[in-house]
């Protein structure tokens, strides 16, 4: 009889909006709240769960929640999980940006962490990690063969991406992990190579760039040789150690190292290259 007592149970729909409603936090609401967040964080894996979750209005529901007062760091970090999760996949990774407005709520989001955040600059680093590598690569079918997208939103997302590592930089204190900064620098390092010498240099300007340098050398220690190339210029060092795949080699500081000195060589290329154009 128990069957029939009960109302069905729901296959195709996410049961979320009674765990973020209301006023009060109970622990049961919160332990049931945090479960639901990891079901969809390790359920979204195709654009049939997006689709399911977009009738569900979760990302409206989580974007907007997750700067309520009800939102502990627990809660928080989950839907950045879901996030990264999320952007793994190209048409809904699209969908955020164009739809949701993920890189504007991305850039209030970061303002709002301090240095401190430890875990949930981390998990914004994957985000805009894999949104970077999904995007940029992202093709669609064009007379039966795979193409290059050249939507206006693809052609100027490196722009976008350098905008929310600059919002970053501030908040990268000296209790980051060393891979997280690993990270951190391939990234700057590759989304300088897509933008044009005068957009990366009104963008980085020679302060930002110290500023880079510094907050790099309070995790990693010793970075003399990219301070060197500050002062005295790149040219006569090597352009590269080998570009990113060379970097891929040796520890986390090591790669970290690798990527900062490529990226400081690359960065002052643009500005030559910027001042010899004008």
């Amino acid at each position: 009889m128990g069957l029939y007592i009960h109302s069905p149970m729901r296959l195709h729909g996410i049961v979320l909006n009674s765990l973020i409603s209301g006023t009060t936090l109970s622990n049961q609401k919160q332990m049931y709240r945090l479960w639901i967040l990891q079901i969809i964080r390790d359920g979204m894996k195709s654009d049939l769960d997006f689709q399911i979750s977009q009738r569900c209005v979760v990302f409206k529901l989580l974007l907007s929640f997750y700067s309520s007062v009800l939102a502990d760091d627990d809660t928080k970090k989950l839907i950045l999980e879901v996030i990264e999760s999320t952007v793994k996949i190209p048409t809904p990774a699209e969908l955020l940006v164009t739809t949701y407005g993920l890189l504007s709520w991305l850039h209030q989001t970061i303002r709002q962490f301090s240095q401190d955040d430890t875990i949930l600059i981390s998990t914004t680093i994957d985000i805009i990690s894999s949104f970077q590598t999904i995007l940029l690569n992202s093709s669609e079918l064009k007379d039966g063969k795979k193409v290059k997208k050249k939507s206006s939103m693809i052609q100027h997302l490196p722009h976008h991406i350098l905008l929310l590592m600059l919002d970053l930089l501030p908040k990268l204190g000296s209790k980051l992990a060393v891979s997280d900064l690993r990270k951190y620098l391939h990234m700057m390092q590759a989304v300088i190579s897509f933008e044009n010498s005068r957009a990366t240099c009104s963008l980085i300007s020679t302060q930002k760039m110290f500023e880079i340098v510094q907050r790099s050398k309070a995790i990693l220690g010793s970075v003399s040789d990219c301070e060197d190339l500050l002062a005295y210029g790149c040219k006569f060092a090597p352009a590269t150690q080998g570009g990113s795949s060379e970097c891929g080699l040796g520890s986390d500081n090591e790669q970290a190292v690798c990527h900062l000195r490529n990226l400081t060589v690359k960065w002052l290329q643009r500005m030559y290259n910027s001042q010899a154009a004008v």
